[in-house]
């Protein structure tokens, strides 16, 4: 599109496009002529009227792009103060309910808006404003070539003896267009930044850089034959628009390599014998191509990045549907989960306290997440943590096949990356058991929780394991410290009152059970009694608190009473009611 001089098919062309990469119904490009924006290229509309539409300067979505220089979005465009009166009803007949509008930028001066418009209730999602940008940074290069070219037409026409200027000029414009066919090319066949550099340098002969966007060098290759003329670092990186000539070698050509509206880096070109047309041409359509290999990259790296977080969250909070299905999936990726999981639970302490600039229109806060994001994934790589997310300042992982010792390496290393990209960042950690089911990581998150609670209340070096916590499993397990005489009482008060009052057995009863893994047979042999007298007692026991001692959970908190009694033996009144010394051999309170 970029090679085709008629701005008006260049325009209609762009505008299709958009239309459907949006999957709008309506999308114009409206051009400025003094204070009033006029629609140039109009695809979708109904009406005529559409298609001429004017606007000035304030009016309407446009209008106010206009003004602000920024992007605009109106969600529901009829209802929408920014909507001029006189217009009212054209959008009505055209059945518009919500609109995008992003600016037309050439060399920093505003030419004009790029619109879309749908028929249907719905919002535009900070991607679409993002791909609105980008493809608004393409309509204002298609409108500078197309003008360009009415330029030279118009000097070559005045000048007779711009015959052979003109011939020179088409012949670069082909040499151009060949190289730029070549790397798109190499582009819609999977090549990357590597891959064009070494299409460029091989086609022209010459030596081609590209820079990242600290000015560092990513990647080169030199088919001149000479010795090197790159620089090692370019000392301006990440603007824009290309250095002024000035601020240069001569013999370089830099250009900007554009993604999101954003210099992501640099394409530079040594000259040699070409014409410095040729090196223009071609700077411009390498960086283009630089700009598309990165804008794949990225999409693909998103669309798999957003994917395994959605996965993550359906582990570790969905239903056991949504966990079945998730492991599913997972194993379809080919993700290890298979043995040892532990969840991660980090949280942002100070996220506030940093003093982070914002970048265009990320907050600073939002950075800070995207790097602790982005270095947690970093750590991905060593195998360990294969899944990560982030909600608010909430950071979750699992971590897979490590034991207690790699799980706490890994989290340290990560804690000390962190610290090098963001020095006064304070975060906290807890860290779940190890679980051999994937469907158990919704149990792991809530131990990982715990954990990270005794962290943040106990400042266990800002990082704790929940294997290791013993009886403050009980003290954290919640948002708020728990009463643990109403623990007592709710689970085993009725057992205590029954001992006390008929001087039984019952509390010793469930400890000897448990001490014997719950096994009936052990059990009675410990207590020196029949079998049937200890499944007495135990039915007895459920008769009393309603426990079912085959259920895991009942078990759990029984257990953890009658510890938490051992403890505060004060509660009973009693030296020592549960491992009482009286053993009571040959004593029979079941009726047998």
């Amino acid at each position: 599109m970029l090679s085709v001089h008629d701005l008006d098919l260049t325009l209609r062309t762009l505008t299709e496009q958009t239309l459907q990469l949006l999957d709008a119904d309506i999308c114009g490009v409206l051009l400025r002529e003094g204070d009033v924006l006029r629609m140039r290229s109009c695809v979708g509309n109904r009406l005529t009227e559409t298609g001429r539409i004017v606007m000035r300067r304030g009016q309407g979505v446009a209008g106010s792009v206009f003004v602000s220089g920024v992007p605009t979005k109106v969600d529901s465009y009829l209802g929408n103060e920014k909507v001029p009166q006189d217009f009212v009803a054209v959008a009505a007949a055209e059945g518009i309910r919500s609109a995008l509008a992003v600016p037309l930028f050439l060399r920093d001066e505003f030419i004009g808006v790029l619109e879309v418009w749908r028929r249907r209730t719905s919002t535009f999602t900070a991607g679409d404003v993002r791909q609105m940008v980008s493809l608004a940074d393409f309509v204002t290069i298609a409108i500078e070539n197309a003008r360009l070219h009415d330029e030279q037409v118009a000097a070559t026409a005045e000048a007779e003896h711009a015959r052979d200027a003109l011939q020179r000029q088409m012949a670069i414009l082909n040499r151009s267009a060949q190289v730029q066919q070549l790397v798109l090319t190499t582009v819609l066949d999977g090549g990357g930044l590597t891959a064009i550099a070494l299409i460029v340098a091989r086609d022209l002969e010459c030596e081609v850089g590209v820079y990242g966007s600290a000015g560092e060098l990513i990647t080169s290759h030199n088919a001149g034959g000479s010795a090197s003329r790159l620089p090692a670092k370019l000392q301006r990186p990440g603007h824009r628009h290309p250095e002024p000539a000035q601020a240069r070698p001569t013999s370089l050509r830099i250009r900007p390599v554009l993604v999101d509206g954003g210099c992501a880096g640099n394409i530079v070109l040594v000259r040699g014998s070409h014409p410095v047309e040729l090196i223009d041409a071609v700077s411009g359509h390498a960086a283009m191509a630089c700009s598309l290999a990165l804008l794949r990259e990225q999409a693909a790296g998103t669309a798999r990045a957003e994917m395994l977080e959605q996965l993550l969250w359906d582990l570790v909070e969905g239903s056991v549907d949504h966990r079945l299905a998730a492991r599913t999936r997972v194993h379809q990726l080919g993700i290890n989960l298979t043995r040892s999981l532990r969840v991660v639970h980090g949280q942002i302490e100070n996220i506030e306290e940093l003093a982070v600039p914002a970048y265009g229109d990320i907050p600073g806060p939002d950075r800070i997440r995207r790097e602790v994001l982005r270095t947690v994934r970093a750590a991905s790589g060593t195998g360990n943590l294969v899944l990560s997310g982030m909600r608010g300042n909430l950071l979750v992982a699992v971590a897979a096949d490590v034991d207690g010792a790699a799980v706490r390496k890994v989290v340290d290393e990560t804690a000390a990356a962190l610290l090098r990209q963001l020095p006064d960042l304070r975060i906290t950690w807890g860290v779940s058991k190890a679980h051999d089911d994937i469907v158990e990581l919704p149990t792991a998150m809530h131990e990982a929780r715990t954990a990270h609670a005794a962290a943040r209340r106990l400042g266990r070096q800002n990082i704790a394991l929940y294997e290791e916590l013993g009886i403050l499993r009980v003290l954290l397990g919640g948002d708020t410290e728990p009463d643990l005489r109403t623990f007592v009482d709710d689970v085993i008060a009725p057992l205590i009152t029954y001992d006390r009052e008929t001087d039984g057995a019952l509390l010793r009863t469930l400890r000897l059970y448990f001490d014997a893994n719950c096994s009936q047979r052990a059990a009675a042999r410990l207590l020196f009694v029949h079998p049937k007298t200890l499944r007495y007692r135990l039915g007895r026991i459920r008769h009393l608190t309603g426990l079912d001692l085959s259920q895991h959970h009942d078990r759990v908190r029984a257990d953890l009473a009658l510890r938490i009694l051992e403890a505060d033996r004060s509660m009973t009144g009693e030296d020592g009611p549960v491992r009482d010394a009286r053993s009571r051999e040959g004593v029979d309170d079941s009726g047998f």
